[in-house]
């Protein structure tokens, strides 16, 4: 939900799993899903958000917490950037300047940068398109996929149809990773 809101100027907002009901959403990656906000401003984001959550019966994965997180209103925050030899634009020159205006634009609204490290990140997001919970990807969709492969955007078929080869033994190296 995040990278969909940033490309559309909107606050993405994504809850830590079952904090929000996945009841009647395709799944994706079931165990890891989890429902995005997009909102104009934070305050809405987290308007939202108080309204939606509460404990679901039917969803297994849902959990009745108090939401713990930034309190956006304080008027001083810290928000992290990648280290610079972590940083990525693909030659995209104009998402670097936008990227650039934005780390100026949240230092200007009160907040500090803080440098952090992403390889964490991405070796955790390699592990949901490359590893073993594109099995679980797979087995969302596995009845669709067989019946209409070329309905589903090349890219991503190629993705989940990696998932049909993962096994139980990756799916616990890679949680326990």
């Amino acid at each position: 939900g995040r990278v969909p809101a940033s490309f559309n100027q909107l606050v993405g907002l994504k809850p830590t799993c079952g904090l929000l009901s996945t009841s009647g959403v395709v799944p994706a990656c079931r165990s890891l899903d989890t429902v995005s906000i997009f909102a104009l401003t934070s305050r809405d984001a987290l308007a939202v958000l108080d309204a939606a959550r509460g404990f679901d019966a039917a969803d297994p994965y849902s959990r009745d917490v108090e939401p713990w997180g930034v309190d956006w209103t304080a008027g001083r925050f810290r928000f992290g950037v990648p280290r610079q030899q972590d940083l990525e634009f693909f030659g995209n020159d104009s998402a670097a300047a936008l990227f650039r205006r934005t780390v100026a634009h949240l230092e200007a609204l009160g907040g500090v940068a803080v440098e952090i490290d992403m390889q964490p990140f991405i070796e955790a997001a390699l592990l949901l398109y490359e590893g073993p919970w594109v099995a679980e990807r797979f087995l969302a969709i596995r009845e669709f996929l067989a019946a209409h492969p070329d309905q589903i955007f090349p890219a991503v078929r190629a993705v989940i149809e990696t998932g049909a080869g993962k096994s139980a033994a990756d799916t616990f190296a890679a949680i326990y990773r």
